[in-house]
């Protein structure tokens, strides 16, 4: 499912005495693509860090956001997706672990 947001989101409220409206806003982030394959699952894999830990750098920017989006580039798939892989040579294999998704909070 895909969503096409606005440029910016604007919202009309009230002040508490309900009599003088103002302007709220929202704040929106776009991330360019997430990956929890490659090096990043390698390096949680042989215990060099965690999921979470990918984000350490940037996840307060992000949770500054009222809504923040990103692109997912690996999908969350288990062991039971390999015997269906694609036969042929393949240099990039996209795919991580389910085990990554909580770090996406």
């Amino acid at each position: 499912m895909f969503y096409i947001l606005p440029p910016t989101l604007l919202f009309f409220g009230f002040m508490t005495n309900h009599t003088t409206p103002f302007l709220e806003h929202v704040t929106l982030l776009f991330v360019g693509d997430v990956a929890f394959s490659g090096p990043v699952k390698y390096y949680v894999e042989h215990g060099y860090h965690t999921y979470n830990d990918t984000f350490d750098d940037v996840a307060p920017y992000i949770k500054e956001a009222d809504i923040s989006v990103a692109n997912l580039e690996s999908p969350f798939v288990n062991n039971d997706v390999y015997r269906y892989k694609y036969k042929g040579r393949k240099e990039v294999i996209l795919d991580a672990s389910p085990n990554a998704a909580p770090a996406l909070r």
